[in-house]
């Protein structure tokens, strides 16, 4: 057994670049035990790969360098007991986090991949749908700075004031029929009533979605249309961007 090793071998036995080394011996937590002064060539002491391979646990399960600087300064195992449980919570805790993030992406895809497979571009079709619920996300001004934006499938919200003849636009985030209210909304749900709509869907730039919805009551003189209408973005800019592509399903409730 060699008594030294050079860089090259430590690093090759723990499958690191030299760099890496280099860094460490850097950061002062793990040094050669020689070091020529005339040109720096180190060496390491061949029981120092215990030293090593610590360091390499510690990266592994997530530990910053600072972190294996204080790990490396506890004197007993106690010690040492208590740093890895607190970050085994950390852990945990993270991979929570990363589950969250996960249920946000397959909501997401699921709500998109169903959409697609149904849906048939800009013919128009009468559907039924059941009361809905969605969380209500204000004007387009505040849409960006809410984190619920990123969570849901977006609704925009096309309403007729008829004291001044114009159109005005709301945002909400809808909510797919299994899917659990977060706490701190559960008091200010909307709904979207029961109610038979025409449907269709759209693809191009949201700038020529009303003109879309207002050619879909123009080709059905024979419905009792809303001028409103509600607005389910398929495919946005998450997904796609080129806004050209963009699909949006449009629902007009037919008033009976």
């Amino acid at each position: 057994m060699k008594e030294y090793l050079s860089v090259g071998e430590m690093s090759s036995l723990f499958n690191l670049n030299k760099q890496t080394l280099q860094y460490y011996d850097k950061e002062k937590i793990f040094c050669p035990e020689y070091r020529n002064p005339d040109n720096n060539y180190r060496r390491y002491r061949f029981d120092q790969v215990y030293g090593l391979a610590l360091i390499c646990y510690l990266r592994k399960i997530g530990f910053s360098i600072a972190q294996i600087k204080n790990y490396l300064c506890l004197h007993n195992s106690e010690a040492a007991i208590r740093e890895l449980k607190k970050h085994s919570h950390l852990l945990q805790s993270q991979y929570q986090q990363v589950l969250s993030m996960d249920h946000v992406l397959q909501r997401k895809l699921n709500y998109v991949e169903h959409k697609m497979q149904t849906m048939v571009l800009e013919q128009a079709q009468i559907r039924s749908y059941p009361r809905r619920k969605y969380i209500p996300l204000g004007k387009e001004s505040k849409l960006y700075t809410n984190e619920v934006f990123y969570f849901y499938p977006t609704i925009a919200f096309v309403s007729w004031d008829t004291e001044r003849e114009k159109r005005t636009l709301s945002f909400g985030a809808y909510l797919a029929p299994d899917d659990t209210i977060p706490v701190k909304f559960v008091d200010n749900i909307g709904n979207i009533e029961s109610q038979r709509f025409l449907c269709a869907c759209f693809k191009g730039p949201y700038d020529d979605v009303i003109a879309f919805s207002d050619e879909l009551r123009r080709r059905h003189p024979d419905l009792p249309l809303s001028r409103n209408s509600v607005h389910f973005n398929v495919i946005d800019q998450f997904i796609e961007t080129n806004s050209q592509e963009y699909i949006t399903e449009i629902q007009i409730p037919i008033l009976d």
